[in-house]
């Protein structure tokens, strides 16, 4: 599902927190299919009660992982004490805090290596 979105330019917004993200189910390829009863009602109610947003995006962002595919709140809601996201990237990764912080760790983070101290030896 993640990869269908991104292929297609949209994101979600808005998923419901107590609903798991598609990757997160049993058989994790059949994306919402194995959400089970209760968990489908809560999705098809946040549709029904607009509170589930699909929205177009830049597909190239989507589909290099730049910007999340599936949001458990509002990019709105990133100020809100106690708001903590979980977002789902088109490569399958899944990451809880603010998603623009998390990208730009995964890629611009790099390891120092320990340098020896001086003297010694």
């Amino acid at each position: 599902m993640a990869t269908t979105l991104a292929d297609l330019g949209f994101a979600f917004y808005s998923w419901p927190i107590n609903c798991p993200l598609p990757t997160e189910t049993r058989n994790k390829g059949n994306g919402i299919k194995d959400l089970g009863v209760r968990n489908a009602r809560t999705l098809l109610a946040a549709l029904q009660n607009e509170q589930l947003w699909l929205v177009a995006k830049l597909t190239q962002d989507l589909i290099e992982s730049k910007i999340p595919v599936i949001m458990t709140i509002s990019p709105s809601s990133f100020d809100e004490p106690g708001s903590c996201p979980k977002s789902l990237f088109a490569n399958g990764s899944i990451t809880t805090g603010d998603p623009a912080l998390a990208s730009a760790a995964a890629t611009r983070v790099k390891r120092k290596m320990p340098q020896p101290m001086a003297g010694a030896l």
